[in-house]
């Protein structure tokens, strides 16, 4: 949806330069995380949950981590701690923020958020609406789980939030959805499931170091560019 001209274009997989395939998924990372971890384990993995504190360097080697004062040595290290950036912190490796990417987003899941029937019931939708003195519009996401949750999430700019200094996440969420007419239409009989909204900043970002002797960066631990939908 774009409020700013009125109009609304669809973007399908299979419309791309090379598509295949023709539909991605969106899945609640909790629930998706722990069958990728169970799974794991169902196949002869050693998995051990644990609060990492860091990757213990030897003369400039990885050889395992920190948790909570006692060393698991391991031959190598894979970080895949997302935005804990454990590898970059252990290695004070530089991070840089991207230009124009200096947004926040505030967020919360919600129920009874219209979508359509069928095929495209697990469209996602983004909603641009006006951001002010901006050069970029500011945005929704509208991420549909099929449980009947949806995500949704205004990505604003740093101007739009300085205006706004000092409110909370959940009068930010407010205002954002005031500022948009397909948001208000399309939240207008939603009901938030969570007690309130979150907000994040400054969640992009370029990893300039991803390995060293003994240790890899993967995922978010290695970089984070939004919007993008890998």
């Amino acid at each position: 949806h774009d409020d700013l001209r009125d109009k609304k274009d669809r973007f399908s997989f299979d419309c791309a330069w090379k598509p295949e395939p023709d539909h991605a998924f969106q899945v609640p990372r909790d629930e998706f995380d722990a069958l990728l971890l169970d799974h794991a384990r169902s196949l002869g993995a050693d998995v051990r949950k644990a609060k990492v504190d860091r990757i213990v360097l030897e003369n400039g080697r990885a050889v395992g981590v920190d948790v909570d004062g006692t060393l698991l040595r391991a031959d190598f290290v894979v970080d895949a701690s997302g935005r804990e950036l454990l590898s970059t912190h252990t290695t004070h490796a530089p991070t840089d923020k991207i230009e124009g990417l200096d947004q926040t987003a505030i967020y919360a899941h919600f129920a009874g958020v219209p979508r359509p029937e069928g095929k495209l019931a697990g469209d996602i939708d983004i909603v641009l609406f006006d951001s002010g003195e901006a050069e970029r519009p500011n945005w929704f996401w509208m991420i549909p789980f099929k449980d009947g949750r949806t995500s949704v999430g205004a990505v604003v700019s740093r101007a739009w939030m300085r205006a706004r200094a000092g409110s909370s996440p959940d009068e930010l969420f407010a205002a954002a959805v005031a500022a948009s007419k397909s948001a208000t239409e399309l939240l207008a009989g939603a009901t938030r499931l969570w007690p309130k909204c979150e907000a994040t900043a400054d969640f992009s970002y370029r990893v300039r170091t991803t390995a060293g002797p003994g240790w890899l960066a993967v995922g978010d631990a290695g970089g984070f560019i939004d919007p993008l939908f890998s």
